[in-house]
């Protein structure tokens, strides 16, 4: 799979080649980037992947004022809500209908190398529309330029911290990974990542999401045998793992560390359907903070390294 991880060769440009189609759109935007390689994927590759791997907060904005105008999921054509409209070797089109508004994406090869990603709106309830749109906007903006530049990826400090939403697999019905690579050898075990970036006692944001919303029970004090609350179940110098339970779900950290980069694996299996509608609504959270937790404990480890 390419990962172009850089957003910094994506640019915003005028929406000319599909605004032309849609000429009654309500909002429009597009992005270009050029590919340092050449591109080997085809639009539908590129797009369908960042659209089932990124968090689309307008259709989880809009789901509050209403439910999504589900398509027939027995056709081929439909994929993880979208509908394809078509899908060629150098272009796919996708459609969704929200309470909201009516969304088509578009995605283009331009060239050998270079990829645009057109995003086109027609507003159904204009006012309210407008007003969550405003809101939303500034987040679908970044993730489009994450779609179009390679899904997911987020520069960091010192390096990059790459995300990668994995595929469910039979132990786990979700599945994410926040690797931060170093720009010099850590000499940290993973259980000391884990207590720099978790806590050794959980505070009152961790007991908020971990017991209040996921049930979890936590260990409120410190100790060898627990990490923020939650039981050591792995030990090693280069592995951690961290594991809980509940009626709504089960949950787990994995944390491992290399010569030059460090990992966060975060995994969780639905025991209710409360734990799938309350993880679908905290995960994406969860993705938003994760790199900035790797990031904070470089930072403090690094400071308290002996010189």
């Amino acid at each position: 799979m390419a990962d172009y991880s850089s957003t910094n060769l994506v640019r915003q440009v005028e929406a000319t080649k599909d605004i032309t189609r849609f000429r009654t759109a309500d909002y429009c935007d597009a992005f270009e980037v050029r590919l340092p390689a050449s591109d080997t994927e085809e639009p539908a590759t590129w797009v369908l992947r960042g659209l089932t791997n990124t968090p689309v907060l307008v259709a989880w904005i809009a789901r509050l004022f209403g439910r999504d105008e589900e398509p027939d999921t027995s056709s081929q054509d439909v994929v993880a809500g979208w509908r394809i409209v078509q899908s060629t070797p150098d272009l796919v089109e996708l459609e969704r209908t929200l309470p909201l508004m009516h969304v088509r994406a578009v995605g283009r090869k331009i060239g050998t190398s270079g990829r645009l990603f057109t995003s086109v709106l027609h507003y159904r309830r204009p006012i309210l529309a407008r007003a969550v749109w405003m809101v939303v906007g500034p987040g679908h903006r970044r993730m489009s330029k994450r779609l179009v530049a390679g899904t997911p990826s987020l520069e960091t400090y010192g390096g990059r911290v790459r995300a990668t939403e994995l595929r469910r697999t039979v132990a786990a019905d979700y599945a994410d990974e926040f690797t931060l690579r170093l720009p010099e050898s850590g000499s940290w075990t993973a259980e000391t990542w884990a207590r720099t970036m978790l806590g050794d006692a959980p505070d009152l944001a961790e007991r908020l999401i971990w017991r209040s919303f996921l049930g979890f029970t936590l260990i409120s004090s410190p100790g060898r045998h627990h990490v923020a609350g939650w039981p050591i179940v792995e030990a090693s110098v280069n592995r951690v793992q961290l594991a809980n339970s509940s009626g709504r779900m089960t949950g787990g950290f994995v944390i491992t560390t290399a010569e030059m980069s460090v990992t966060l694996r975060t995994e969780a299996s639905y025991e209710s359907h409360s734990g799938r509608v309350i993880w679908s609504a905290l995960s994406p959270i969860h993705r938003m903070l994760a790199p900035g937790l790797l990031r904070s404990a470089y930072r403090h480890l690094s400071s308290t390294r002996p010189s």
